[in-house]
């Protein structure tokens, strides 16, 4: 049987600069949980579809990091 708890943990990357990260990568550097990854991308609209291996691209996490900078700031002006 497979351990998919694997699927759920951050991962740190080779190289955090590679232009596409799968989503344990992402949130490792992003600094938040696997499910946020995959979250905001849906928000965003970003990603395959259900059943898919998800790879994030350079611009993708830029827009993830936008996301959470101006949820970030709506949440200190509240």
């Amino acid at each position: 049987m497979i351990d998919k708890a694997i699927y759920h943990k951050p991962a740190k990357p080779a190289d955090p600069n590679a232009e596409y990260l799968t989503v344990q990568e992402t949130a490792y550097v992003m600094r938040c949980s696997v499910n946020t990854v995959r979250r905001r991308l849906r928000v965003l609209k970003r990603g395959g579809g259900p059943g898919r291996r998800l790879s994030v691209s350079r611009d993708d996490r830029k827009a993830l990091h936008a996301d959470a900078a101006k949820r970030r700031r709506t949440a200190l002006a509240a």
